[in-house]
């Protein structure tokens, strides 16, 4: 046999024992490692704020500075202290803050723990900026929350468990269905110099959450602390609103004129839609660019609906009266005969009339009432 007959099978051979050791490296198969619940690493959340700044509502986003400390227990410095062990063979729970817009670790490091049952300490200070979910439509008058979310980029629910620091042992667990919400002290956790020109201070929060990915079900630890905040309304009350009232409210005395004056009430009455129209558009910077409608733009709206109804009870009362003009006897009567009695549209004309003076200052108090119920609800 020809030996050179033989060099195919003899190559194909060659190439499957070389390429299969490679291509088992190349796809090796995805291991989940669980650690029974005795392992698994309890991280007990300690924050500080120091400051909070350029809250915007615009773009519902802030800036937060603050402290986090993060406590457990490292079986590494079962007695020993941290001075006698590498930092690099500890360790480290790799958070990440996932609603940061951008953010800035200014120091992050290992001390001894004293918190009880922990024996470790790994202290943070970040700067970021934090994307919020800011709920407008009762602008001026909402409160918001401020949230910083931390999270553990590789570590899911069956090594890592997030509990915020407190003395209550032993602490629940939150569950996917059920998050852990505590109320927390405002002088433990935020400094007494924060200040916040246009809103102030009402509360915090700690979440203690489980969070599902929907690509793989995999199921990882979150903690979150959320500041709640109230805008301070007073400046929006006298700027925008009072004004606005009082020119709805000179509407009332476009009905006082004659009602034979039909082209001046109409003038008082544009007068006071272009003086509404300025006031609107020169406050239009005070207020929230968002796409749908705040308080604030709903009572704009409903002074002009309120001019609309004068307007279109201008143009009853004008047509009632023309009627009666043209069915009534001339003032001057001939001889001495009796003035008649006024006819139906007479009365109609001074029924419209006091409908009007009666029924526009009702109208104004049930829409202000109604809106100011639902901003402050």
């Amino acid at each position: 046999m020809n030996p050179l007959s033989l060099r195919w099978p003899l190559l194909f051979c060659l190439s499957l024992l070389l390429l299969t050791p490679a291509a088992a490296q190349a796809t090796p198969p995805r291991q989940t490692e669980t650690q029974p619940s005795s392992q698994i690493r309890r991280v007990k959340v300690n924050f500080f704020v120091i400051s909070v700044q350029d809250v915007d509502s615009d773009t519902s986003t802030y800036r937060i500075d603050l402290y986090l400390d993060l406590y457990w227990d490292e079986p590494a410095l079962q007695g020993r202290s941290l001075a006698d062990v590498e930092e690099s063979t500890l360790w480290n729970p790799q958070i990440y803050l996932p609603n940061a817009r951008s953010s800035e670790t200014l120091f992050a490091f290992y001390s001894d723990s004293l918190e009880p049952n922990t024996n470790l300490r790994m202290s943070y200070r970040i700067v970021g900026t934090y994307d919020g979910n800011f709920d407008l439509h009762k602008f001026p008058f909402d409160s918001q929350e401020l949230v910083v979310a931390i999270e553990s980029e590789k570590y899911d629910n069956n090594t890592l468990v997030f509990e915020y620091l407190t003395n209550d042992t032993p602490q629940p667990d939150a569950r996917l269905d059920s998050p852990l919400v505590r109320t927390v002290p405002l002088g433990v956790h935020v400094a007494s110099t924060v200040q916040l020109n246009e809103w102030k201070l009402t509360g915090a929060q700690s979440t203690q959450a489980l969070k599902m990915l929907e690509y793989d079900k995999s199921i990882w630890p979150s903690f979150q602390f959320s500041l709640a905040i109230e805008r301070n309304s007073e400046a929006y009350l006298w700027k925008v609103f009072a004004l606005t009232a009082l020119l709805m409210a000179l509407g009332w005395s476009v009905l006082w004129i004659d009602p034979q004056e039909t082209r001046f009430r109409l003038l008082v009455l544009f007068t006071l839609l272009l003086a509404t129209v300025v006031h609107d558009l020169a406050t239009t910077a005070l207020r929230p660019r968002v796409p749908y409608m705040t308080f604030a733009d709903l009572y704009f709206l409903a002074a002009y609906a309120l001019y609309g109804v004068l307007a279109l009870f201008l143009w009853v009362a004008y047509f009632v009266d023309t009627l009666q003009h043209r069915t009534s006897l001339p003032s001057a009567q001939i001889g001495s005969l009796p003035s008649p009695p006024p006819s139906n549209l007479a009365r109609l004309s001074v029924r419209v009339q006091r409908a009007g003076l009666i029924g526009y200052p009702l109208l104004l108090g049930v829409v202000n009432l109604l809106l100011f119920w639902y901003g402050l609800s």
